[in-house]
């Protein structure tokens, strides 16, 4: 994140010149910029022409969506982290918090934290292994966001721009990489994760990784090309029905604030399998071990998601966001004092809201950490 920090100081620096006058970056989150208070940032007075006021007022969407999308996460991590809490002994009261900055995460699950540290620490052994969600960017929702800001992409463009990622889908025809589906699904091919019938190797934590004669939950990774009832990741013989990125779904020669924009607003759109969790109490195990084992079972994959997934997606639409604010550094001096005042304001808003998710994605961390898991 350092490389992202120093974006933002730069972007800050150059808004904060004297010239902007008082007040203009406003307060934490939006300041003074009615727009983002609003949502309409069409309403903000843009000097310089269209291309102009078309990059501020994405890049003003953007940073008020990212604002929006660290709360959702925050949120969300908060009753995860509760119900696990209370599934454990601790009451609702105490783990009671509201969702902002990461601080309200961090409060709820650090007390669950603690209180899976205090169970171990009075006797047993909890054996846990977490096999970590795949998140899908998805590329449909994208591509219709960046044709309606003048960015259309080309369908066979597609693989190109799915950056550090492969590309996945509903495959019609012959799969060729890894197979997988809720539920699970035959396979042909080396099952990582869950059989559910026999498996010819298993990992130290217990769970398959060999030929599964069965269904395998989990990742099952084809034996070269094979039909796929599930989501296919790799490549299809045929185009892949609702193509998704498990990377950056990210074009070449797309404007950075259109790109940020639809980052933004398509990262809650982000489809992250639930990750594979498994937990078991080993030799004399006391009461609470059991109960927690149970807990950890159906609660903990909520928490690894926010850790593993929706978390690092999050992260990489607030990169965008940011980069986005860089770009619009050689377009400022023409969009006149509103227009600064709400770029620096929405750029404060984008680093407000990257730190938040980095507290959440620690809090969850803790959680898992305290537990056994990595």
């Amino acid at each position: 994140m350092a490389a992202t920090q120093v974006r933002v100081a730069s972007v800050a620096l150059l808004l904060s010149t004297p010239v902007l006058g008082c007040g203009l970056l406003g307060k934490l989150p939006g300041g003074e910029c009615k727009a983002l208070e609003s949502g309409n940032y069409a309403a903000v007075n843009v000097s310089g022409g269209a291309q102009v006021k078309g990059k501020v007022v994405a890049f003003l969407g953007a940073a008020h969506r990212m604002q929006e999308l660290s709360v959702e996460i925050e949120a969300g991590l908060i009753q995860s982290c509760t119900e696990l809490g209370v599934a454990i002994g601790l009451s609702a009261a105490d783990l009671k918090a509201e969702a902002g900055g990461g601080d309200g995460a961090d409060k709820a699950c650090s007390k669950v934290a603690d209180r899976i540290e205090g169970i171990l620490k009075a006797g047993g052994e909890l054996e846990l292994s977490v096999a970590p969600p795949r998140c899908y960017a998805n590329i449909e929702a994208m591509t219709q966001c960046l044709a309606g800001c003048g960015a259309v992409v080309e369908p066979g463009k597609l693989e190109a721009s799915c950056k550090g990622g492969e590309l996945a889908g509903q495959c019609n025809g012959e799969c060729s990489g890894s197979c997988s589906a809720q539920g699970g699904v035959a396979c042909e091919g080396e099952c990582q994760g869950q059989c559910n019938g026999t498996c010819n190797g298993k990992n130290v934590s217990g769970s398959c990784d060999g030929r599964c004669e069965g269904r395998c939950q989990g990742e099952c990774k084809l034996a070269g090309s094979a039909k796929c009832g599930g989501t296919c990741t790799g490549s299809c013989t045929v185009a892949f029905t609702a193509p998704q990125c498990t990377g950056e779904f990210k074009p070449p020669k797309v404007d950075a604030s259109c790109h940020a924009e639809c980052t933004a607003k398509t990262a809650g759109l982000a489809r992250c399998e639930p990750p594979q969790v498994f937990v078991d109490a080993k030799g004399e195990a006391s009461a609470d071990l059991k109960k927690l084992a149970l807990a950890l079972r159906a609660k903990l994959p909520g928490i690894v998601k926010v850790q593993l997934g929706i978390g690092k997606r999050a992260a990489l639409a607030a990169e965008s966001v940011v980069d986005a604010g860089a770009d619009l550094a050689g377009v400022v001096a023409d969009a006149g004092l509103e227009a600064l005042g709400c770029i620096g304001a929405a750029t404060s808003m984008a680093a407000s809201a990257s730190a938040s998710v980095s507290v959440s994605v620690k809090a969850s961390a803790s959680v898992s950490a305290s537990a056994g898991g990595s």
